[in-house]
């Protein structure tokens, strides 16, 4: 905890600063400078792929059973999210069928959504341990994330446009692109203009201020001068999946009140999935994605049971992480008083 302006402890999510600003604020950069060393040697570059692709990302996706069917869950609350899985399964299932386009397309966009989500309620979170809401912050937040996003669609970058399996509905032109770089200017002057005034106003808090901070600073980095798809993507399913698997076992330390060590057990369940995730795309899909133009009913329904858990962690987590959700209102009531 550290002292705010004189008048109030400022708490972070981990209760730990250090643990919180190496987690979820400087994971995204340490994880792109590490891609930019290893580049050099593929032996490393190809495991620091697979460590960050399987255990942080696909495994971090599965650990959402922590809270839906393991512990925090009645019988009634399990059904309605097996519910949940099952009309992720189904609608996965018929976009398979039909053959419908930009099935990967989907997943990538939808990925991106569910990465500002998080970034959102890490940044509520600590309004909430501040105990005072800023709605322009939220604000700030959504527009210096999103709006790079916006402007890596106006580049020129051949290896991503021409990349096979996934389409980025890029549409190349320089004025646009420096026409956007202007507005997401303007955007960022009148972020710092907002920083400085809570600073005089003795308002300004320093969990608050990096969780807007650093998620822009990582996007802006990655969606304007990064040309690499890979040096793109890494470095935001680091620090996406590893804020995830420190997130579920933190609140499940909080939320139980006892000894078992959550953080290591959810650590270790996301290190199980994410291997059993890459085993299974390697032994029984063979990363044959042409399922999708060729495959028939059987390998549609395979390649739905490994995409399904994603969808189905995207939709669950719009539940579990609200301050609605049960657990979220006794999480929050127990730190802020």
């Amino acid at each position: 905890m550290d002292f705010i302006g004189g008048k109030f402890l400022l708490k972070w999510i981990s209760g730990n600063r250090s643990l919180d600003i190496l987690v979820f604020h400087l994971s995204g950069l340490i994880g792109l400078a590490f891609y930019m060393l290893l580049k050099q040697n593929n032996l490393l570059l190809i495991f620091y792929i697979f460590l960050i692709t399987q255990l942080f990302d696909a495994g971090h996706n599965y650990i959402t059973i922590w809270r839906t069917f393991i512990k925090r869950v009645n019988l009634m609350e399990r059904f309605n999210y097996f519910l949940l899985f099952l009309f992720c399964f189904l609608i996965i299932l018929f976009w398979l069928i039909f053959r419908l386009p930009e099935f990967w397309t989907f997943f990538l966009y939808f990925t991106f959504f569910h990465h500002i989500r998080q970034y959102y309620g890490i940044c509520r979170w600590y309004q909430k341990l501040n105990n005072r809401y800023c709605i322009f912050s939220n604000l700030f937040l959504y527009s210096l994330t999103i709006f790079p996003f916006i402007l890596f669609h106006f580049r020129n970058i051949p290896k991503i446009i021409n990349y096979p399996k996934i389409s980025l509905f890029q549409f190349p032109d320089k004025n646009l692109f420096f026409v956007g770089l202007i507005i997401y200017f303007l955007i960022f002057l009148a972020w710092v203009f907002h920083e400085i005034r809570l600073s005089a106003n003795r308002n300004w808090e320093i969990n608050r201020f990096l969780s807007i901070c650093m998620p822009g600073l990582l996007h802006f980095i990655c969606f304007i001068f990064c040309t690499d798809l890979l040096k793109i993507l890494l470095p935001l399913f680091l620090v996406h999946g590893i804020s995830y698997i420190f997130i579920m076992g933190i609140t499940l330390k909080k939320l139980e009140n006892g000894k078992i060590p959550y953080l290591l057990l959810v650590s270790i369940s996301a290190i199980f999935f994410g291997l059993s995730d890459y085993l299974y795309r390697f032994y029984v899909l063979q990363e044959n994605y042409t399922y999708l133009t060729l495959g028939n009913g059987f390998n549609f329904v395979l390649l739905a049971l490994i995409t399904t858990p994603a969808l189905f962690h995207y939709f669950a987590d719009g539940l579990l992480w609200t301050g609605k959700n049960k657990d979220m209102k006794m999480l929050f009531s127990k730190e802020i008083s």
